[in-house]
């Protein structure tokens, strides 16, 4: 094989810090980012490839890329460095409503207030 031919046929991902995965470099993509918010709200890969209209092997891919990119092992722990770097914003949580804190403290106390 000339240097053009092998050049060409080596891969442009060199292993990682750890040997165990390939260093991927750059942000996340769209779909990526997509996958990253669906693993946020709890999915499953099955209700991700569901809800993205992509097969489950397809979110697999899109998970190991998107941990390269983030340098994880788990899902937590991508949504954990996400929201540290930016990329997911922290879920803004309304106040309680009047009821639900009537609701807890009726559930504390083993009775109705007021």
């Amino acid at each position: 094989m000339d240097d053009g031919a092998r050049r060409h046929a080596e891969p442009a991902e060199q292993p990682g810090p750890r040997g165990d995965r390939p260093a991927v470099q750059g942000p996340l993509t769209e779909r990526e980012t997509d996958v990253l918010n669906a693993v946020a709200d709890g999915l499953t890969n099955a209700e991700i490839g569901r809800r993205l209209v992509i097969a489950e092997a397809t979110v697999k891919t899109h998970l190991l890329r998107l941990f390269a990119k983030l340098d994880v092992n788990d899902r937590t722990r991508a949504v954990v460095v996400a929201m540290e770097r930016g990329i997911l914003e922290r879920p803004q949580r309304a106040p309680p409503s009047v009821s639900q804190v009537s609701t807890w403290s009726a559930c504390s106390f083993g009775g109705k207030i007021g």
